[in-house]
Protein backbone atom coordinates (compact mmCIF):
# COMPACT_ATOMS: atom_id res chain seq x y z
CA UNK A 1 0.00 0.00 0.00
CA UNK A 2 1.59 3.28 -0.72
CA UNK A 3 -1.23 5.67 0.79
CA UNK A 4 -0.01 6.83 4.34
CA UNK A 5 -3.45 5.95 6.11
CA UNK A 6 -3.94 3.03 4.47
CA UNK A 7 -4.66 -0.69 5.31
CA UNK A 8 -3.86 -3.88 3.39
CA UNK A 9 -5.53 -7.62 4.26
CA UNK A 10 -5.42 -10.49 2.53
CA UNK A 11 -9.09 -12.22 1.49
CA UNK A 12 -9.29 -15.70 0.89
CA UNK A 13 -12.83 -16.60 -0.72
CA UNK A 14 -14.74 -19.11 1.26
CA UNK A 15 -16.69 -21.92 -0.42
CA UNK A 16 -19.92 -20.22 0.89
CA UNK A 17 -19.34 -17.02 -0.76
CA UNK A 18 -18.86 -18.63 -4.11
CA UNK A 19 -22.16 -18.91 -5.80
CA UNK A 20 -23.31 -21.17 -8.46
CA UNK A 21 -21.78 -19.60 -11.39
CA UNK A 22 -18.31 -20.63 -9.69
CA UNK A 23 -17.32 -16.79 -8.54
CA UNK A 24 -17.15 -14.99 -5.23
CA UNK A 25 -20.69 -13.40 -5.34
CA UNK A 26 -20.90 -9.61 -5.28
CA UNK A 27 -22.00 -9.21 -1.22
CA UNK A 28 -18.86 -10.68 -0.36
CA UNK A 29 -17.16 -7.95 -1.88
CA UNK A 30 -18.36 -5.47 0.38
CA UNK A 31 -18.16 -7.75 3.26
CA UNK A 32 -14.50 -7.32 2.71
CA UNK A 33 -14.59 -3.70 2.24
CA UNK A 34 -16.06 -3.47 5.86
CA UNK A 35 -13.08 -5.87 7.14
CA UNK A 36 -11.13 -3.32 5.63
CA UNK A 37 -13.14 -0.01 7.49
CA UNK A 38 -12.87 -1.43 10.94
CA UNK A 39 -9.05 -2.63 10.66
CA UNK A 40 -8.53 1.03 9.53
CA UNK A 41 -10.76 2.32 12.48
CA UNK A 42 -8.57 0.01 15.24
CA UNK A 43 -5.60 1.46 13.51
CA UNK A 44 -5.65 4.87 13.33
CA UNK A 45 -8.53 5.48 15.87
CA UNK A 46 -7.39 3.51 18.99
CA UNK A 47 -8.70 5.20 21.78
CA UNK A 48 -12.69 5.74 20.17
CA UNK A 49 -14.69 2.54 21.33
CA UNK A 50 -15.86 1.53 17.80
CA UNK A 51 -19.07 -0.59 19.81
CA UNK A 52 -20.52 2.48 21.08
CA UNK A 53 -23.52 3.86 19.01
CA UNK A 54 -22.35 7.19 19.19
CA UNK A 55 -19.21 6.32 17.44
CA UNK A 56 -20.57 3.97 14.37
CA UNK A 57 -19.46 5.16 11.04
CA UNK A 58 -21.32 4.18 7.96
CA UNK A 59 -20.16 3.80 4.32
CA UNK A 60 -22.26 6.40 2.13
CA UNK A 61 -21.21 5.17 -0.93
CA UNK A 62 -18.54 2.15 -1.83
CA UNK A 63 -17.30 2.14 -5.91
CA UNK A 64 -15.88 -1.21 -7.22
CA UNK A 65 -14.34 -1.93 -10.19
CA UNK A 66 -14.34 -5.81 -11.29
CA UNK A 67 -11.25 -6.12 -13.24
CA UNK A 68 -12.25 -9.77 -13.78
CA UNK A 69 -14.29 -12.72 -11.89
CA UNK A 70 -12.98 -14.29 -8.09
CA UNK A 71 -13.22 -17.90 -8.11
CA UNK A 72 -12.55 -19.77 -4.83
CA UNK A 73 -9.14 -20.60 -5.41
CA UNK A 74 -8.11 -17.22 -5.59
CA UNK A 75 -5.99 -15.48 -3.30
CA UNK A 76 -6.50 -11.27 -2.90
CA UNK A 77 -4.68 -8.39 -1.34
CA UNK A 78 -7.52 -5.51 -0.67
CA UNK A 79 -6.53 -1.96 0.14
CA UNK A 80 -8.49 1.01 1.72
CA UNK A 81 -7.20 4.36 2.98
CA UNK A 82 -8.55 7.05 4.55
Amino acid sequence: MKHPFGASQQFTPLPYEVDFTGFVSNTVVLHWMERLRVQLMAHYFPEVDLTAPNNFSVIRRAEVDYLRPIRFTDRLIGDAFI
